[in-house]
């Protein structure tokens, strides 16, 4: 059975006597096997200590720094543009006399990605019948936009591979990211959203800021995972105390320096808490993603809480107070069978 400690405690900030959390509590704790704690995503509290000393005497960046997600933006030049295959891919699009060969054609130009992308369109995430067995075929069912998204998802993915482990176990976060991606995939679905695909994008990238700030603050991120693993402040406010910014001021930065569609830039920028933009369905989706996916324990990207804000969102969705047993397990099936695709 689920781990009720593990439970309660990512509960710790929430009213269980509320009918959204006492459900989904309940429903969480009636599932079967147990997932990863969320503390396993971080070094373990002799490495972050063994770390301290060393970085509180080290450079300027652990004394002071821009607090302008921009300018942290602006000084990563693999960061000015969005993935060329992405920018190939979008170009085809526009132009109305393309077709799903023509963009058949610039995926194939990366076998790594066209065997990924083959992968992902034969497995549940789509549940098709018939084994789809070209890239031209994909594009044709699946669609030129859905595919676009699934490129831009994966291509960014790769931008982040030099994390050091000792900051952050990089397939947990990104088992998180994908499990996220999935939960607001399938509550799109269920609220009959269109372009549900876009949907496990926004989860899958939202916590991009977070990336950028390991990448280039390593000091002040290890800072934040320290302060968060030893307290009950939720990762966001604790960036803000400790850096100036949260990552989804850093994320929103980048959206803006790629130009992604508006949804995707209010999702990523405006998912904590998903009021602090106008108000906004994509973004309030991935906020109750974001948290299903603490509850359910898969991964981590540092948050071990579950919001008390999460009854906003919901509302705001008007997800009906019995979507959840029948929610919660189908998405908890589906992340199991997609998580390792990514």
């Amino acid at each position: 059975m689920i781990n009720m400690d593990r439970l309660s405690s990512v509960f710790s900030q929430c009213d269980l006597e509320h009918p959204v959390f006492r459900e989904i509590y309940r429903v969480i704790g009636s599932l079967e096997e147990e997932t990863e704690s969320p503390l396993s995503t971080v070094p373990d509290a002799g490495d972050l200590e063994a770390d301290q000393s060393a970085e509180e005497e080290s450079t300027p960046e652990t004394t002071g720094w821009s607090k302008d997600p921009q300018s942290l933006i602006k000084s990563d030049s693999e960061l000015m543009s969005l993935p060329d295959i992405y920018l190939r891919i979008e170009g085809v699009i526009k132009d109305p006399n393309s077709s799903a060969r023509h963009i058949a054609a610039i995926i194939s130009q990366d076998p790594n990605l066209s065997a990924k992308l083959l992968k992902i369109v034969n497995s549940p995430f789509y549940g098709f019948r018939q084994k789809i067995d070209t890239i031209s075929r994909a594009v044709t069912i699946v669609g030129h936009n859905q595919i676009s998204d699934l490129v831009l998802g994966t291509s960014v993915m790769a931008l982040f591979r030099e994390i050091p482990s000792n900051l952050m176990n990089m397939s947990l976060f990104w088992k998180h990211s994908v499990a996220c991606g999935t939960c607001a995939r399938w509550i799109a679905g269920s609220r009959k959203f269109p372009n549900t695909e876009s949907f496990f994008v926004a989860g899958l990238l939202h916590d991009l800021g977070k990336l950028i700030i390991f990448k280039n603050l390593p000091g002040p991120a290890k800072a934040v995972l320290r302060q968060v693993r030893y307290s009950d402040s939720f990762y966001y406010q604790t960036e803000r105390d400790l850096i100036g910014f949260d990552h989804t001021q850093v994320g929103k930065a980048l959206a803006e320096q790629w130009k992604l569609p508006s949804g995707l830039e209010q999702a990523i920028g405006g998912h904590h808490p998903p009021w602090s933009l106008p108000l906004d369905a994509e973004a309030a989706l991935i906020f109750v993603a974001d948290n299903l996916a603490n509850a359910l324990g898969f991964g981590s990207s540092g948050e071990r809480l579950v919001s008390p804000k999460l009854t906003y969102a919901v509302d705001l969705l008007s997800l009906p107070s019995d979507i959840w047993d029948n929610l919660i397990p189908v998405i908890k099936n589906q992340i199991e069978a997609t998580v390792h695709l990514f």
